[in-house]
C-alpha cells in the first residue's frame, strides 16, 4: 500500500501551489455565525441597512437595523416559501409527560 501512496504524492507535486486562505470574505447567510466566528465578523457600515448600535453589538443574535436611505424606494425581492413534498412530513409529537421544577439541593432532582 505504501508504494501507491508514494506514486500519487510525486504526481501531485507537479501541480501549482495552493493559494493562501482569504483574509476576509462575505457570508451569504450571515445569520449563521458561530460563537467562534464572532470575533472575525464585522458589520459593513457602507450598506443601506445598518445595525442601530453597530459599535456595541456583536455580529450575532437578533440585530435591529436602521434604513440609512428611508426616502428612497426599497429594492427588495419577494420571498417565496420553499415547496413542500410528502417527504417533508413533520416529526411525530412527543408523548405527554409531567415536569416539575427541580429544587436546588434536592437529591431526587439530580438522579
Amino acid at each position: 500500500g505504501g508504494a501507491a501512496a508514494t506514486e500519487s504524492s510525486s504526481s501531485s507535486s507537479k501541480q501549482p501551489a495552493a493559494e493562501p486562505p482569504a483574509k476576509s470574505y462575505l457570508l451569504s447567510n450571515p445569520s449563521r455565525v458561530t460563537k467562534a466566528q464572532q470575533r472575525y465578523c464585522v458589520f459593513d457600515l457602507d450598506q443601506r441597512y445598518v445595525p442601530v448600535a453597530a459599535s456595541s453589538l456583536k455580529p450575532s443574535g437578533v440585530i435591529m437595523l436602521v434604513d440609512r436611505q428611508p426616502d428612497e424606494p426599497e429594492d427588495a425581492a419577494p420571498i417565496a416559501a420553499p415547496p413542500v413534498s410528502a417527504a417533508d412530513d413533520d416529526a411525530p409529537m412527543p408523548e405527554p409527560f409531567e415536569w416539575t421544577i427541580p429544587v436546588p439541593g434536592d437529591a431526587a432532582a439530580s438522579s
